[in-house]
């Protein structure tokens, strides 16, 4: 029953949730996250909710803060990132020796083979390499667009973590 107040609650407030969600984010695709996230969080906790009034006012709630999560998370990985992938870059790239630059593509090459899922190397190639649309990777592969973006995320941040471990293991 109480699955009945979060569907019916969800699905009324859709709107306004991804509009909240949108203004805090400013992307699209990131409010279709947060929204989805913050639904799969609610789902497992359904049990909670006596009625409908509950659900929508969790679920506002929740919305909010998966928003804010996610800024948080983009402020805390956006100067690490951008910092370092920069620095060894234009290391590499000064550098002009060709040499290094195949050992490291090398080694990102061995990290997606090996650290990703088949069907995360698929939508790496597919968008990051022949630059696709979403919305056709996700029709091809019989999936969401949010989930195809998910996947997408989780495979770039499984590269750049492990490829910073193996930095550090040289330094």
């Amino acid at each position: 029953m109480s699955e009945d107040f979060l569907t019916s609650a969800f699905v009324k407030m859709r709107t306004v949730l991804r509009g909240t969600a949108s203004r805090l984010l400013g992307n699209e695709a990131a409010a279709d996250d947060a929204l989805q996230e913050a639904f799969y969080k609610l789902w497992n906790r359904h049990y909670v909710l006596a009625s409908e009034s509950d659900a929508a006012a969790l679920l506002s709630r929740t919305v909010r803060n998966e928003a804010v999560d996610t800024l948080r998370q983009r402020k805390r990985h956006a100067f690490v990132i951008s910092s370092e992938v920069e620095k060894s870059a234009s290391e590499v790239l000064e550098d002009d020796s060709a040499p290094e630059r195949e050992e490291m593509l090398r080694s990102v090459k061995t990290l997606i083979e090996s650290q990703l899922t088949p069907i995360q190397q698929e939508i790496l190639q597919r968008r990051d390499y022949n630059g696709e649309e979403y919305a056709s990777i996700a029709e091809d592969l019989g999936m969401q667009e949010t989930a195809v973006r998910m996947q997408l995320s989780r495979a770039r941040k499984t590269i750049r973590e492990t490829y910073r471990k193996q930095q550090r293991n040289y330094e």
